[in-house]
């Protein structure tokens, strides 16, 4: 029996996909809403994930987990799943609408875990994906109903306990005694039930009512009491603790009695930092418990042997994650310590000091996130606090603090970072606190606040806000020139977006000399790159080569091997169409640099199936691809995607021409690209098909929904790669 899980660890993460596996689906199940029911602490996510595991491949689209524990109201359910697609609202379009219209042709399994504290939030919207998706189906965790049409309700019991008259081989089969043994033996190795516990170990789990959550907490108390120990205490503590409760269900009392009893027994400074643990959002670091939960009556220098023994207790759980270990609390136990900040009146305290950690860790990502040695530590760290900073900025936005506000998105400025380890906030709500106009940070929140807004793909949004930014930055003594850089930068990726290549290669170039003159190379580097890319789209490689030749030349400089890699593909892009055997090499250099690394953003494989496109190697460039629109196909990111559906079509042009006018089709129907790759595109399937068949065929792929053509792009390029293979093969 595996533990009871009620993770906070990430706000979402994927619970299986035959989609990205390139597994076919198997079967199809009925649309609607499954609620697993049961008290906290009885096992009902660890149902859930293993139930979604085994269900995947069932699902063309796979399985889904999206965690609500750390989303604190029900107006944030929409915009938690919202997040885990990576789907953005357009402009004038509610979060909700937009998951609908993403969603409605899939057919996945959606788990919404921990819905109890949202019920109105999760049902809305359980309700609404139910009657709008026909091949979607809702599992939900939840202490009780969601209370819609249709919702089938499957009551998760607690585990199977001994009768009181039970020999020794039934109690050691009983569920709730084996649980017991096992959480027994990670604290005191060798511990075992036997003829002489047994009883014991029986008027334990039979006393907790099997409650999972509840037998572990009393079997982490092995070392220090026997079973026949534990009975007693727990009888007597029981009594009390449990009187006085009427109307409250039985087994819900138990484990909050079971709670009780474990924290009653903790030391005073075990009890204070386990309830302020709770203020963290799907775990954190040691140092991050240093910082936010030490001192006023914690010694910072004792916070590793308090959450050490903590995590003994099985009140904690310490969790390997990269280089670092990551501690957090189940959500039943974060729940009872948000009560005991509540009741002590420390709540808010605590939740502005996690703030204002948070806040400040942003700066120092900045600092570090492009050391020769620090580079994938930090993009791991970045990642696993995604819900730490949501939460600090929805603390921020909620009180109305602008300088918490302000300062993450500070943080996120210049934007280098985040084009390879992204963190989107939604600035516009800042921007809007009472005081925000008038501060000192405005100017520069307004700017980055235009880049996220324009990564949204909200031309008309960002075009504002740089309009304020600027105005702002205007009205300074002295303007800051990473408000202007920002700017820039936010102007160049608008060009982007609508087709103004010219434009976007002369911005992004503006925002690289306002970086340099402010001495940040990492993003002058990152900005010569987009510039690269705008002279290359624009017709004009001769001015790409010198600016691709300075944009590795400064990652060099600064020794980032994340930064060095981009470069090379930089340089690679730019010369493929004039040297193409150094175009191969600098490819490989920086494959070979991002397989050391262990990571490769979605635009460097965009470049390098680019470069393997433009140097005539169709095999590199179809994996490439392939990898491309799996890396893609969740987001809304329909520039980048345009571009390597085109290159696709053009690559199977020559073997699966009726394939290639298909997604050339849907191409020109879904996505925007430069003029020049159409026109080549078009001319080969004109050529290979003739006009008329051809226009033909653009229109069935025309006709296709969005997730139609990706699913058919992926597989004509897998059946491709397949040929390829087999002709190189002896």
């Amino acid at each position: 029996m595996g533990e009871p899980q009620e993770p906070g660890a990430a706000a979402s993460r994927r619970a299986g996909s035959p989609a990205a596996r390139g597994e076919p689906a198997r079967a199809e199940l009925p649309a609607g809403t499954v609620t697993l029911t049961g008290p906290g602490g009885v096992g009902k996510t660890r149902l859930a994930l293993q139930a979604a595991a085994q269900l995947a491949p069932r699902f063309a689209d796979g399985a889904w987990l999206c965690e609500l524990a750390p989303v604190r109201d029900a107006g944030g359910v929409d915009d938690a799943v919202a997040a885990v697609f990576s789907v953005t609202a357009r402009a004038g379009q509610g979060t909700r609408d937009a998951l609908v219209e993403f969603l409605r042709a899939k057919q996945l399994l959606l788990v919404l875990d921990n819905c109890e504290h949202l019920l109105d939030g999760a049902a809305a919207l359980a309700e609404n994906l139910a009657q709008s998706c026909e091949r979607l189906v809702v599992l939900a965790t939840s202490r009780e109903a969601l209370g819609i049409e249709a919702e089938r309700l499957v009551p998760v019991p607690s585990l199977g306990i001994p009768g009181v008259d039970a020999d020794l081989a039934t109690i050691t089969d009983a569920e709730a005694v084996r649980l017991f043994a096992e959480r027994a033996a990670t604290v005191r190795p060798g511990f075992q039930v036997t003829v002489q516990n047994a009883a014991a170990v029986a008027a334990v789990v039979r006393r907790l009512d099997g409650v999972a959550l509840a037998v572990e907490l009393a079997a982490a108390r092995v070392p220090a009491m026997t079973p026949a120990e534990l009975a007693r205490r727990l009888e007597h503590s029981f009594a009390g603790l449990a009187a006085g409760r009427r109307g409250v269900v039985a087994r819900h009392q138990t484990l909050r009695a079971a709670i009780d009893w474990s924290f009653q027994l903790l030391a005073g400074p075990e009890q204070v930092l386990l309830a302020r643990l709770a203020v963290f959002a799907g775990g954190c670091t040691l140092e991050a418990v240093e910082e936010v939960c030490g001192g006023e009556g914690i010694d910072p220098d004792t916070v590793f042997e308090l959450l050490a023994s903590l995590v003994a207790r099985s009140l904690v759980v310490a969790e390997d994650h990269g280089p670092q270990t990551r501690y957090r609390l189940l959500e039943t136990i974060r729940q009872y310590g948000e009560e005991r900040l509540e009741q002590a009146g420390e709540a808010d305290r605590w939740r502005a000091r996690h703030a204002s950690y948070y806040a400040g860790l942003l700066p120092r990502v900045r600092d570090h996130a492009h050391h020769p040695k620090e580079e994938v530590f930090w993009a791991v760290r970045l990642g696993a606090d995604q819900d730490n900073l949501l939460a600090a900025w929805s603390w921020a936005i909620g009180v109305g603090n602008v300088d918490t506000a302000f300062q993450m998105l500070a943080g996120s400025a210049p934007v280098e970072v985040w084009s390879t380890y992204p963190l989107v906030l939604a600035g516009e709500p800042a921007l809007e606190l009472p005081g925000a106009s008038e501060h000192p940070g405005y100017p520069l929140a307004a700017a980055v606040s235009a880049v996220f807004a324009s990564n949204r793909g909200d031309v008309a949004g960002a075009q504002e806000l740089c309009r304020r930014a600027g105005e702002a930055n205007a009205r300074r003594d002295s303007p800051d020139w990473r408000v202007e850089a920002t700017v820039c930068a936010a102007r160049a990726n608008i060009a982007l977006i609508t087709g103004a290549f010219a434009d976007t290669a002369r911005l992004a170039e503006q925002a690289a000399g306002l970086a340099r003159a402010g001495g940040d190379l990492a993003d002058a580097s990152v900005q010569l790159a987009m510039a690269v890319t705008g002279h290359l789209l624009a017709g004009d490689a001769p001015a790409a080569v010198p600016l691709a030749n300075e944009a590795l030349a400064l990652a060099r400089q600064i020794g980032a091997p994340a930064l060095i890699a981009t470069g090379l593909l930089a340089v690679g892009f730019a010369v493929a169409g004039t040297d193409p055997d150094q175009a191969r090499a600098r490819l490989r250099e920086s494959r070979e640099l991002s397989t050391a690394l262990g990571y490769q953003s979605p635009t460097d494989l965009l470049w390098a199936a680019t470069i393997a496109f433009l140097v005539g190697d169709r095999a590199a460039m179809l994996e490439f691809g392939r990898r491309v629109v799996h890396s893609l196909q969740w987001g809304g990111d329909r520039i980048r995607m345009g571009f390597i559906l085109y290159m696709i079509a053009y690559s199977l042009a020559a073997t699966r021409p009726d394939a290639a006018a298909i997604i050339l089709g849907a191409a020109e129907a879904h996505t925007v690209a430069a003029e020049r790759i159409v026109q080549l595109v078009s001319s080969a399937l004109t050529a290979a098909l003739g006009e008329e068949p051809a226009r033909e065929l653009r229109a069935r792929g025309a006709d296709m929904d969005w997730d139609q053509a990706l699913a058919y792009t992926l597989t004509q390029t897998s059946q491709a790669l397949s040929e390829l293979q087999s002709e190189t093969q002896p």
